[in-house]
């Protein structure tokens, strides 16, 4: 009974331990978005002008971080002008042929101070 018990105490620390990322804030996690972030951001701004119903003038990757799983997801703040904001969740593969950049998620109508959390 007790090593059972000790079991299930062990699993609930390592379960805790390991938790994903849930709709915690990324900020302090992000870095500020490199070249290669903004060459993959530019490869799926057709599809995220029409995931918001607008065409950017401006469309500038301002921080992001990455989350690796089975390929490597991006959450990207990006400045589209005007004081305005959104956030663009996209994943790519890891191989280096598989250069495919997939479109995932936005957010739109956010502000600089919009803190950038999981989506």
């Amino acid at each position: 009974m007790q090593m059972a018990r000790l079991v299930f105490i062990v699993l609930l620390i390592f379960a805790e331990a390991f938790q994903p990322v849930s709709l915690q804030s990324l900020e302090s996690m992000s870095q500020p978005a490199t070249e290669e972030v903004q060459e993959l951001l530019n490869k799926i701004q057709s599809e995220v002008e029409e995931s918001v119903g607008l065409e950017f003038d401006v469309y500038v990757a301002k921080l992001y971080i990455t989350q690796v799983v089975n390929r490597i997801n991006y959450f990207v703040k990006v400045y589209i002008g005007n004081d305005e904001y959104i956030h663009v969740k996209f994943h790519k593969g890891f191989q280096m042929t598989d250069s495919m950049v997939t479109l995932i998620a936005v957010q739109d109508n956010k502000r600089k101070d919009d803190e950038l959390i999981y989506f």
